[in-house]
């Protein structure tokens, strides 16, 4: 079970001439394309089924729910209630009702508590119903698929709101909480446009890729099967995107160290000052396994945040030049003890002349800065034109 609650018990067996064997499944030849077929399954063996959970006394329905590997189980319902909650489900019992009994209509493509949470809104049973805030982030994704699969927005919304099922899954992209992908789903399903949006921004620069190469948040957070059409595809494109600009200016850099002259206080130190600044380079390449293989965005495992953070946190180390004179002027002309003379005696006019500008003419920081503060949306106008009409509904 996706949440800790003990209310799936809660359903009762069915009384023992509503307990025999369903009928033979419908066929699924009958379904037509433009239509929701339940899947194709075997026959099943009534010694194969657990206890049947009722969700209407005077049901005149059974669906059998789960696969061979969750298990089968028959639940049964109200063919009116069902058909009144949701216009996919009118449309598989006008294809599957048979008048002279009870239809048995397989299900085996939902998971099983979402599904259950469905049909006690279908059957008014809401004292079955999880509490306040009593889905887990999986299971509330689990429910948007079977409201998205069967347009059961407009029936189970109110519960999240009444419930606090959403909210507490609502997404704080300013300290990073709850920013699982799972809810992009949820929020596309819903029309949460506002936490999508949001989210969008905050994961975009937060995917990277596992060690073989599918995409991941740079947290371990796996991405979930079930997400909105083109979104990963989309993220991954603009991952690739800036990943390989950031890279072009990393390596551009390298090139530069290596080529052009360095220092840009004095010729004569050229050669030293280009071996620290090449040297600690070359170091912040090597600890992000950039070096010595020229990575490309897709052959890195860093997410945007992970490069642009490692390079803001480099420590580039520059050289340090001594006029000794200047610096006994210096000594003479403060009246410093030199026993107690440290490099802080000699900073500003003192002899010690600092080499900082010498990396700082490659303007890596900046660079980096233009484009993650560049970053294109990840959402598509499809994406919020189908959030608006769930919204609406």
């Amino acid at each position: 079970m996706l949440w800790g609650s003990s209310f799936l018990l809660r359903g009762r067996s069915a009384p023992e001439s509503a307990s025999s064997p369903p009928p033979p499944l419908g066929s699924p030849d009958e379904a037509s394309d433009d239509e929701v077929a339940p899947s194709e399954v075997r026959h099943i063996d009534a010694s194969e089924l657990q206890p049947t959970i009722v969700f209407d006394d005077s049901g005149d329905s059974i669906l059998v729910l789960g696969t061979d590997s969750s298990g089968h189980q028959p639940v049964q319902v109200s063919r009116t209630a069902m058909i009144l909650a949701s216009p996919v489900w009118k449309k598989i019992f006008e294809r599957h009702w048979n008048e002279n009994g009870t239809a048995a209509i397989p299900l085996p493509d939902d998971e099983l508590d979402a599904m259950h949470i469905a049909l006690r809104i279908a059957h008014l049973r809401f004292h079955e119903l999880p509490k306040k805030n009593g889905l887990t982030i999986d299971a509330l994704l689990q429910l948007s698929v079977v409201c998205d699969r069967y347009d059961l927005v407009k029936l189970v919304r109110p519960f999240l709101d009444l419930y606090g099922w959403a909210q507490c899954h609502y997404p704080d992209t300013t300290s990073g909480e709850r920013c699982h992908p799972a809810w992009f789903f949820v929020a596309w399903t819903f029309g949460y446009k506002d936490s999508f949006q949001n989210l969008a921004k905050f994961v975009v620069k937060r995917t990277g890729l596992d060690q073989r190469g599918n995409a991941m948040m740079d947290s371990g957070q796996a991405f979930p099967l079930h997400m909105p059409p083109a979104l990963l595809e989309r993220i991954m494109e603009i991952r690739e995107a800036t990943l390989t600009a950031m890279l072009d200016v990393l390596y551009d850099i390298l090139d530069d160290i290596t080529h052009v002259y360095v220092c840009q206080v004095d010729e004569s130190c050229e050669q030293k000052c280009r071996a620290m600044v090449l040297g600690s380079f070359i170091s912040f390449l090597l600890e992000s396994n950039l070096y010595p293989v020229r990575r490309a965005a897709s052959g890195t495992s860093l997410s945007i945040q992970q490069l642009y953070d490692h390079a803001n946190a480099a420590e580039i180390l520059t050289f340090e030049s001594h006029d000794y004179a200047e610096m006994a002027a210096h000594v003479k002309r403060t009246n410093c003890d030199p026993a107690k003379a440290t490099a802080d005696t000699f900073k500003h006019q003192g002899g010690l002349i600092l080499h900082k500008k010498c990396f700082g003419a490659f303007h890596l920081r900046s660079k980096l800065r233009a484009i993650y503060s560049d970053i294109d949306s990840v959402v598509l106008p499809s994406h919020i034109q189908h959030m608006d009409e769930q919204a609406a509904k």
